[in-house]
């Protein structure tokens, strides 16, 4: 930095980030410009001093590398994290602190599951990264939420509530070892689970040993004992629970040294709080015997005795509200309650440390704090000592305030940070961006689709793509998954049932019953399955749903009478082929008896199973029974005389949607569509459609693939922006959405009936 005031130069400099990341890379630049600017100056020469490492000792690790190899030069720099808490450092005594973390909590799914995923459990247990997802896929569907068993709920008063605990979960797996959940079929109070194979038996044994050595230790972490006591627990644990590498031996042996000598001393009974007390101030950051000037760049807390003397001494992470530190009154502190003169104050602890770094700075000084919000912008204070060193520096130099604080952009590819003599920004990745940023922008007036696919086409995909074209978009092309659209562990006993999750019981329901499953029974293994909410708010959710499946299954029950039997289907339609399987054939016709209101997704499944079983078989039909608000209504739709055509135009339609998101929302299009067929004009149509997509309950403006490709709650007026391409036109439809639509529904509508 250049002076700025008259007698100031750049030995004091205060730089305002936006948050602790902008921090740490806004700190790698400067350092890399000192190095730059004065040869004489190395890494060991530099101190860099935070009132929380723990908190930027990630940050840094990834801005600096810690290595070379990096394209930015800064990854060059040898970085050494001292004064790390040894949860940090010693993955052992991480256990440690989960176990009583756990020993205190209601033993969730997902706190389990993080606790199998150490490296100490991990390797006792012979878990693989694919056996970690295996498990948390059992307990994704297997319903655990939280509770050894019903008699660890009992402090929670929910031990009448045996359903959704690790043991039932786990009775679950290890039934499914020898039978189908199809069955009605239970032990006691477990359902079989589903798709857990012999090849699991294994996998299925080690969990049952975890969770059985789990309790053993929750079980002795409790009650009120001699800190000895407590100690050997804790110490057993990690023989019971965690193995580790004969390189990493040294870890096992401060774990117990620690123990220890937390321990020492201690007769007097104490409970598990106090232990949980204790331990946190043991394996939280401390300062350490770190070796100073060993040429690597230092990074350690900001404590008493650590102002060795350096050329530059940074202070990172100087904000307002973290430093200096609060004092927070513990309740068993009885001088805390009426502070004598003398005593410590923590506040002003952390401003004499604030000056004695300031005085063991050789040449110069680098503050860093969060200045300005990383998400509002909205400007924020510095800490109050930092603000006070300010007003001193104004006072002596008047105007010197303006010419020390620099204030940074929040992206390091801001123009800004490479404009200047000398540019502060070493990194070249932001440089690229910063001089795109600066080039003229031309609207883009075409769009740039992917390429086209070539070769076979799956049944299955081209299913999918009919349902819904802009998730097979993402799905089958990009590759993209949306979060919340695979199982997730939940952690909560649910009280109500969302939408799908109230699907997914009148689904299973309906196959029990169209099976000819007692609906008692079926009503039985879903309580077992764990999906209900708890006593008389599942049987609510149970009579709701099944009054309903009653109905499909007398009106389905016939269409499902004769034996299943699947079709495999190999087309070559034009050089394209296609191939799949169709199943649940019967008597001629596709049959699916489902819970949900009939709607144009499975219309459009419909038609092209429909068109796959004619074309492999000369003939056939789809019958779907389905919902019409609480009664059930049959859907039929008959193969056209040319299914190969009709085929062929689908995967047309598919290869379009696999190079780009085609706008044919299915339940959107279809109400455009319906009201084109039935002669009314495009208008009328595009009202109908408007109404369909921005309904606020299932409007498909809400749909989180429709967001991810055009944005928050996307306008129907994107829809229906583009023109027909190449191949794409309709008699009388101006827009793309309207010529897709009437191509895709024309045929449907004219071979569907009603009954």
């Amino acid at each position: 930095m250049s002076p700025g005031a008259a007698g100031l130069d750049d030995t004091l400099q205060v730089h305002a980030c936006h948050g602790p990341g902008r921090q740490v890379e806004v700190l790698r630049e400067l350092l890399l410009r000192m190095f730059e600017d004065d040869p004489t100056l190395e890494p060991r020469d530099v101190l860099v001093m935070c009132p929380d490492v723990e908190t930027f000792a990630p940050l840094i690790s990834a801005a600096f590398g810690l290595g070379p190899g990096l394209p930015h030069p800064g990854g060059a720099l040898r970085v050494r994290l001292a004064d790390r808490s040894l949860r940090r450092t010693n993955p052992l005594l991480d256990t440690v602190a989960a176990l009583l973390d756990l020993a205190q909590s209601r033993v969730t799914a997902s706190q389990v599951l993080d606790l199998a995923a150490t490296p100490g459990v991990r390797r006792r247990f012979g878990f693989t990264d694919d056996e970690l997802e295996r498990i948390r896929d059992w307990v994704a569907r297997s319903g655990v939420r939280w509770g050894i068993d019903s008699a660890t709920r009992r402090p929670f008063g929910l031990d009448s509530v045996a359903q959704n605990t690790w043991q039932a979960g786990l009775d679950r797996v290890l039934l499914g070892v020898t039978t189908s959940e199809d069955e009605p079929v239970w032990l006691d109070r477990a359902l079989p689970l589903d798709d857990v194979d012999s090849s699991d038996i294994d996998l299925a044994g080690r969990l049952a040993e975890l969770l059985d050595r789990l309790e053993d230790v929750l079980a002795a972490l409790s009650g009120e004992h001699p800190a000895g006591h407590w100690i050997d627990t804790l110490a057993g644990a990690l023989d019971l629970l965690t193995e580790t590498d004969p390189a990493d031996a040294w870890q096992l042996a401060q774990a117990r040294r620690e123990l220890a000598e937390a321990g020492e001393g201690g007769v007097a009974p104490i409970r598990l709080a106090d232990v949980r007390a204790l331990m946190t101030d043991r394996l939280g950051g401390r300062p350490t015997r770190a070796n100073f000037r060993t040429g690597n760049l230092t990074v350690c807390t900001l404590v008493p005795m650590r102002s060795v003397p350096h050329r530059v001494v940074v202070l990172l992470g100087l904000d307002d509200g973290v430093f200096p530190r609060t004092a927070g009154m513990d309740g068993d502190d009885v001088l805390a309650r009426d502070p004598c003169v003398g005593e410590r104050d923590v506040r002003s602890e952390d401003r004499q440390l604030l000056l004695d770094a300031l005085m063991a700075a050789g040449e110069r000084v680098v503050v860093l704090y969060t200045g300005a919000d990383p998400v509002s912008g909205a400007l924020r204070p510095p800490a109050v000592p930092v603000g006070e060193l300010l007003d001193v520096v104004d006072s002596m130099v008047p105007g010197a305030r303006t010419d020390i604080v620099t204030r940074h952009p929040l992206q390091p590819y801001d123009v800004r940070s490479f404009t200047g003599t000398p540019p502060l920004s070493f990194d070249p990745v932001s440089l690229a961006g910063a001089l795109r940023s600066v080039q003229p922008r031309e609207p883009q007036t075409e769009r740039r689709p992917l390429g086209p696919l070539t070769g076979p086409v799956a049944l299955e995909d081209l299913v999918a793509f009919v349902e819904h074209p802009v998730k097979a978009y993402l799905r089958q092309r990009l590759r993209i998954t949306l979060p919340g659209e695979d199982d997730e562990v939940a952690d909560a006993l649910a009280a109500t049932l969302d939408g799908l999750q109230e699907w997914a019981v009148g689904e299973r329901l309906l196959a029990a019953g169209l099976r000819g499953t007692r609906p008692e029974d079926a009503r039985h293994a879903e309580w077992l399955r764990g999906t209900l909410p708890p006593r008389g708010l599942g049987e609510q959710v149970l009579q709701r749903v099944g009054d309903r499946v009653d109905a499909l299954v007398f009106a389905g029950r016939a269409a499902v009478a004769a034996q299943p039997r699947t079709v495999d289907v190999r087309l070559d339609l034009g050089g394209r082929e296609l191939s799949g399987t169709v199943n649940g054939v019967r008597d001629g016709a596709v049959v699916t008896v489902t819970y949900s209101s009939l709607s144009p997704k499975h219309r459009a499944r419909a038609w092209v199973m429909v068109l796959a079983l004619a074309a492999a078989e000369g003939t056939g039909r789809a019958v779907t029974v389905g919902r019409s608000r609480d009664r059930a209504r049959t859907s039929t739709i008959v193969a056209p005389p040319d299914p190969v055509a009709a085929l062929a135009d689908l995967v047309d339609l598919y290869d379009r949607g696999m190079c780009e998101p085609l706008p044919m929302a299915v339940k959107t299009s279809w109400a455009y569509a319906g009201e084109r067929l039935d002669g009314r004009p495009p208008e009328r149509a595009a009202d109908a459609a408007r109404k369909e997509w921005n309904r606020e309950s299932g409007g498909e403006r809400e749909d989180r693939s429709h967001q991810y490709v055009w944005g928050d709650k996307p306008a129907f007026e994107q829809l229906v922006a583009a023109v027909p391409g190449d191949g794409e036109q309709w008699a009388g439809e101006v827009t793309r959405f309207g010529a897709l639509a009437c191509r895709f529904w024309t045929p449907v509508r004219a071979a569907e009936q009603f009954s």
